[in-house]
Parts: structure tokens; sequence; C-alpha cells
């Protein structure tokens, strides 16, 4: 089956998802797919996306973010992106990415794993502080190089 199979037209107005792709190799344009797919959830409310080692990248992960931010509705997103290796200097577009979901209030990033430094935690703080009507946060960060 293939992912615009997963979500049809059928599951348009679904307003919570769980959805599970971890160790399938997406890659950056897997997780931009994905990301095109799941912004046509327009009545979306509950997310929770686990794409554990999946070669997403910055440019992935990035896109993905920037196309769940589209959703209006979006209240809840529970991401797990642990062990996709994201450079130092490209986790701006994850900070960048962050601060567009302006609707969230309870957020969990799993980020286990993902070679991820101090400069790198930096950036993903600096996304997440624009991110007021915030109520619930959850952050793993552990086993990276942030020291």
């Amino acid at each position: 089956m293939e992912l615009a199979e997963l979500i049809s037209s059928n599951y348009l107005d679904i307003q919570q998802l769980a959805l599970n792709l971890s160790l399938n190799d997406l890659g950056v344009e897997g997780a931009i797919s994905l990301g095109q797919r799941l912004s046509q959830l327009t009545q979306l409310q509950d997310l929770n996306l686990s794409l554990r080692t999946n070669l997403i990248e910055d440019q992935g992960m990035g896109s993905l973010i920037t196309y769940l931010s589209t959703l209006p509705s979006l209240r809840t997103l529970h991401i797990e992106l642990c062990r996709n290796k994201f450079g130092t200097n490209n986790l701006y577009l994850l900070s960048r990415s962050l601060s567009r979901l302006s609707n969230i209030k309870e957020l969990t990033l799993q980020l286990t794993e993902s070679n991820i430094d101090n400069a790198g935690a930096k950036n993903i703080a600096i996304g997440l502080y624009s991110l007021k009507g915030l109520e619930s946060l959850t952050l793993n960060l552990e086993i990276n190089i942030i020291g």
C-alpha cells in the first residue's frame, strides 16, 4: 500500500491519527510526501507520529513540520524523530518550522540519538520559545552530543 492510499480522501475528516512508520527508510522525499498528505487532514486535532530511524535528515524534518503547521485544528502533536541524523546548522529549519505551530497546546518531541549538539539544541529552544500557547511540552534529547 502506498502512502497516498493510506491517507486517502476517505479519511479527510478524521480528528485523531496515530501513525507508526518507524524503520521504513522514508528519507527526505518520503517525509515531504507524508507532510503533503497529512496537510490535507484539515480537521485533525491530535497527531501521534512515529518516524524513528527513517533517514529523514534536516530538509525532510523541516518540510514535514512546516506542512503540519498548516493544519488549522492541530492542538496536540507527539512526534518521534529518534535516530534520524540532523545536522547542527540545519536544525534552524526545525526551529523555524516549530514556530509556525501556533495552535499547538501539547507537544512531544522525541529526538534521541539524532546527532544534535549545543547549537542544535539552542535552535530547538528558540523555536519552542515562540510557541506562546503551549501548555504541555515533553522534549527528549538524550544520547546526543550536547555538552
